[in-house]
């Protein structure tokens, strides 16, 4: 294939001048250059990924930009998305925008501009969803779908599926769901419902609600089996794989990623046999098997490296980081995490570049080389400060969409009352002359006609007005959220930047004097200011998490008091740090009915407040019991209570209560609102028990059935 394509880029070089003079043969051979670039959509549905990249680098070096500029944006659009699929997202972000800002304006006034135009802005506008930038991604298909209007819905459904995958990815878990499942009841086409279930279990997934994942995956997998539809029936397969890993069914999860290898081998489908392979030997690592982990490792690596998939370089580099940490193979270690970030940095990939740095920075600091800790440490935190802004731009975006399709239906529905009340208007004025022509006769029931005419037209203005003031309050939703990205901004640029400006202050210390690794004050300073760092960070992203929670999470029986006990060994060191005792007496076997994750969250804020606020040398002591209404569990700390002006605010958001930090540790203000928000979902009961001086209790009221 290779030199068939280098043979052709031969012909086109030599009848350049033909090729300008001539119109017909222009077009013959645009059109058979555009049939071969249409040919990269079946490589890389067959998942031969080496060939992708050698013939779209072929024709990226030939001159087909100037000889025929069509072919070539429409090959920027298939490259857009090979570098989307590979992981490589700033090259998608690059050629998708050259071609996309070359192409949005070309009229859709043939079958040729269609096709290249829907394939520019489809994978284009994916690529940028990918990235985050949601708002522009969903004005992309917003902008195609209405240039296709008159088009069939089969063409319009894959831009609705990126708007609605835009939804999922900005956590707005009802609106995707509700959209995709919009889509599926309109579809008859088989292989779009096998799509559209994959999507409404990918959706649930990230709601944690595994067992209805699952159950569409496997609607999606009867279809595909019966399609035949083997390049999807892998990535569901895989999909089923991550779902079964997340409740704990390991040997299930595994089952079905065998199968997916199997098929991926036997088809060729080389992205999904290195998905898979990685999966199943990350299931090994966890298992402690680690020498069966390697063969599957090193074989996913070599397939990645062979055909340039930028992101299995990345997981299985980070793979064989772990496997060679749970053999304490440092050195080993420490090459191959460094790979993975390299990999992530250059491909944009913020979350997987933290994912590579922490463990470098934890081994570093096991083999006392603390400067080099110090220096992933600190690109950590910033990268982790980035995410951060990033995220609350994307809860922001996700805000703005939803106020858009919000701001327009309810636009809709105005001009909707609008044209009612002036029809009914009309056609009360041509009564009316009827009516006066019928003479006094019929003055009463002309009066009677009158007012109830004038009854419906009172009724339609008040529904316009009442569309008018949801505007209105969506306007002061957009308001309070412009405030609140404000007082974020100032947490970020005051509360988060003063500790790593001393961390860099100490680092610069460290490069003109390594001998200051060994002073006990330097790494002291540099530490607190780290757990300073952190614990910021920390409650600024759980809180993004959390608002995004838009279905309550799924509730189980789980244990009370081992739920606590994980609690109380997540803040120990910071109690002992300050000589703070903490006593628990609860029940061994009582139960209640709530989520693990979350339960345990409320109590670790619960207690990292009750250490922030209370003096060396106190006590906290937690203990509970079932009672009629359900289990109590109370934590009671010796701090300085809180004053009656501090009840009124105590689950407000960014509110920085009266008591003072007794070591000047860091706040947010979120801690509490944090817990109240978890409570909430958890049906939980908060009360707080306090006066100033006295210390502080806070009660939990937790159900122990359904």
């Amino acid at each position: 294939m290779q030199s068939i394509v280098i043979a052709f880029f031969l012909i086109i070089s030599g009848f350049v001048s033909a090729a300008y003079s001539q119109d017909r043969i222009v077009y013959e051979d645009t059109t058979g250059i555009i049939s071969d670039i249409q040919s990269i959509d079946t490589l890389i549905v067959s998942g031969q990924m080496a060939e992708v990249h050698d013939k779209i680098e072929l024709y990226k070096q030939s001159n087909l930009q100037q000889i025929h500029p069509n072919a070539y944006y429409l090959l920027l659009g298939f490259s857009t998305r090979f570098n989307l699929i590979t992981g490589n997202f700033n090259q998608a972000e690059k050629d998708g925008k050259i071609a996309y800002q070359a192409y949005k304006d070309v009229p859709f006034d043939s079958d040729r501009n269609y096709l290249i135009g829907r394939t520019i802005a489809l994978w284009y506008a994916y690529t940028l969803s990918e990235m985050g930038e949601s708002q522009e991604a969903v004005q992309i298909a917003n902008d195609i779908l209405a240039k296709i209007e008159q088009r069939t819905p089969r063409d319009k459904r894959p831009f609705q599926t990126v708007i609605a995958n835009v939804y999922r990815q900005l956590g707005d878990f009802d609106l995707a769901i509700e959209s995709f499942t919009n889509m599926l009841a309109e579809t008859e086409n088989d292989y779009n419902k096998a799509i559209y279930n994959n999507n409404l279990g990918l959706a649930y997934h990230e709601l944690e609600k595994y067992e209805t994942a699952i159950s569409h995956y496997e609607e999606a997998i009867s279809i595909n089996k019966k399609l035949n539809n083997v390049r999807d029936l892998a990535g569901n397969y895989n999909n089923m794989f991550n779902s079964y890993s997340e409740i704990g069914n390991k040997d299930v999860a595994v089952e079905f990623a065998r199968k997916g290898l199997s098929l991926a081998q036997k088809e060729g489908l080389k992205s999904s046999e290195v998905r898979l392979l990685y999966n199943i030997a990350d299931a090994h690592i966890e298992e402690n098997r680690i020498d069966s982990a390697f063969i599957y490792l090193r074989k996913s690596l070599k397939i990645s490296t062979e055909l340039n998939i930028p992101e299995g370089i990345y997981f299985n580099n980070y793979g064989m980081g772990n496997a060679f940490y749970e053999l304490n193979q440092y050195s080993q270690a420490i090459t191959h995490y460094e790979k993975a970030y390299e990999f992530a940095k250059e491909g944009g990939r913020r979350k997987l570049a933290m994912d590579a740095l922490e463990p470098l920075f934890t081994i570093h600091e096991i083999r006392g080389d603390f400067q080099e800790a110090f220096q992933y440490q600190k690109e950590f935190l910033e990268l982790k400060s980035d995410l951060l802004n990033q995220e609350r731009l994307t809860t922001i975006e996700r805000l703005k969409i939803q106020y858009g399709v919000a701001q327009k239906n309810q636009q809709a529905e105005y001009l909707s009352q609008k044209v009612e009340l002036q029809q009914a208007s009309l056609t009360m004025q041509n009564r009316i002359s009827w009516m006066l022509g019928l003479g006094f006769l019929l003055t009463g029931g002309f009066l009677a006609f009158i007012y109830q005419q004038k009854r419906k037209l009172t009724l339609s203005f008040n529904k316009i007005e009442e569309a008018r003031k949801v505007i209105q309050l969506q306007n002061k939703a957009l308001e309070e959220l412009n405030t609140e990205k404000n007082t974020l901004i100032n947490i970020v640029a005051h509360d988060i930047r003063n500790p790593l400006n001393a961390i860099m202050g100490f680092m610069n210390l460290l490069e003109e004097d390594p001998e200051m690794a060994k002073s006990e004050y330097v790494m002291k300073q540099i530490s607190t200011s780290l757990k300073q760092t952190e614990f910021l960070v920390s409650d600024l992203t759980n809180l993004n998490y959390l608002e995004s929670l838009e279905i309550n999470v799924e509730l189980s029986e789980t244990s009370a008091k081992e739920t606590v006990s994980f609690a109380v060994s997540t803040i120990l060191n910071q109690a002992r740090n300050k000589k703070i005792e903490i006593t628990t007496d609860l029940p061994d076997f009582d139960s209640v009915y709530s989520n693990t994750k979350y339960l345990s969250r409320v109590c670790q804020n619960l207690l990292t407040n009750a250490i922030k606020f209370s003096k060396p040398g106190t006590q906290i002591s937690i203990s509970g019991g079932k009672t009629s209404s359900g289990f109590e569990l109370r934590i009671k700390d010796q701090g300085p209570g809180f004053t009656e002006d501090d009840k009124k605010h105590l689950f407000t958001k960014y509110e920085q209560l009266s008591a003072k930090a007794t070591e000047n540790e860091p706040g947010t203000g979120l801690g509490l609102y944090i817990v109240k928000t978890i409570c909430d979902h958890l049906n939980i009961d908060i009360e707080l028990e306090s006066t100033t001086g006295s210390g502080s209790t806070f009660i939990l009221r937790i159900p122990v059935s359904v």
